[in-house]
């Protein structure tokens, strides 16, 4: 029994070396065709990189080529481009200095313009200075000499109305007391004199009736009292008082304005008389 289980455990051991043999021939085989396919692989490798060494080789030269003719042409554009700008540039300038001579030439004809307006009416703004200066002399010289006039009237008014009072003052003083036997006889003989002189201003004067009275107030520093006391003396019209001299007055009347005066209202009968 011991001796099958030995001869059948030799007859399997056999058997595994057999198949171990078998598998290391196959394994051996295996290991040749390995080798060659890799020296194949190895030599298709070898001309697949030597092709591909070679076309890459071709595209690099075109790819340079390429880039040399693409720069040249990008210089020559770009001295096209600097060409174009320098003549652009100058161009330019030119225009600009045109424009600018033909502007300076604009502004200075402008300004002679202006100055030639300005001086215009420089002119006429003396002129019509010198106008409204002379205007406004003539204006107010006009002005003061109504205004003297108006002034001299009123004194004339004022000393008539001052004699008036007088007048009517001493009127009441006599009516009141009643006139003394002196004053009385000193009345008496002036009232002879002033008969005696009144004869000049009457040798001159027309009778009332031959003319009719005038209104002797118009005439500046003539008031009512003062045109009673002319009528009184027979003087009613302008040209009987333009006929009259300040000393026959003065004769007629006794008391009156400064010499001026009485010869400013002859002058001013003698215009209204006209």
């Amino acid at each position: 029994m011991l001796t099958d289980d030995m001869a059948r455990l030799r007859g399997e051991i056999d058997a595994i070396r057999g198949t171990r043999e078998a598998f290391v021939e196959d394994l051996r085989h295996g290991t040749e065709a390995l080798k060659g396919a890799v020296s194949g692989l190895r030599e298709g490798f070898s001309d697949a990189r030597a092709e591909m060494g070679e076309r890459m080789k071709g595209d690099h030269q075109a790819f340079v080529s390429n880039l040399q003719t693409t720069v040249c042409d990008l210089q020559t554009a770009v001295s096209e481009m600097q060409a174009g700008f320098r003549d652009a540039h100058a161009e330019m300038a030119e225009r600009t200095r045109a424009d600018r001579r033909a502007f300076i030439s604009d502004m200075k004809a402008n300004m002679l313009s202006l100055r030639t307006d300005v001086s215009g009416m420089q002119e006429g703004f003396r002129d019509a200075c010198a106008q409204m200066a002379r205007e406004t002399d003539a204006e107010l010289s006009g002005f003061l000499s109504g205004l003297q006039e108006s002034v001299s009237g009123l004194k004339d008014t004022v000393a008539d109305l001052r004699q008036n009072f007088l007048a009517d003052i001493g009127g009441g003083r006599e009516a009141w007391s009643g006139p003394s036997p002196g004053k009385a006889v000193a009345a008496e003989c002036e009232q002879a004199e002033t008969e005696e002189r009144v004869t000049e201003p009457q040798a001159a004067q027309e009778t009332p009736g031959e003319a009719a009275p005038d209104d002797l107030t118009a005439i500046r520093g003539i008031g009512l009292t003062t045109q009673g006391r002319l009528n009184d003396a027979g003087i009613h019209t302008y040209a009987q008082l333009a006929r009259t001299t300040p000393e026959g007055l003065h004769s007629a009347l006794g008391s009156l304005p400064p010499r001026a005066r009485v010869e400013n209202w002859i002058i001013q009968a003698r215009r209204l008389a006209e």
